[in-house]
């Protein structure tokens, strides 16, 4: 996880442990969230705005996939 991921986390445990003990009313709550949320609509869409139909090619192309499984019937 990157650390944007983990401070989003810490952010979302504090709201619930504010919100279980009464510190933090609904309104309030739903005001936080929606911020949160769209901080990350907002990057989202603009990384998403940075794929290109080469990116999208590339990632879609058939490949061999290397699996490092035994051939089959035999056992490590």
């Amino acid at each position: 996880m990157d650390c944007i991921t983990i401070k989003i986390i810490k952010t979302v445990v504090s709201f619930f442990k504010s919100y279980a003990s009464g510190d933090m009313m609904t309104g309030s709550l739903k005001m936080e969230l929606i911020e949160i949320l769209q901080k990350l609509v907002g990057d989202h869409r603009k990384k998403r705005a940075e794929v290109t139909d080469e990116m999208v090619r590339q990632f879609m192309k058939p490949r061999k996939l290397k699996f490092d499984y035994p051939p089959s019937g035999e056992q490590k």
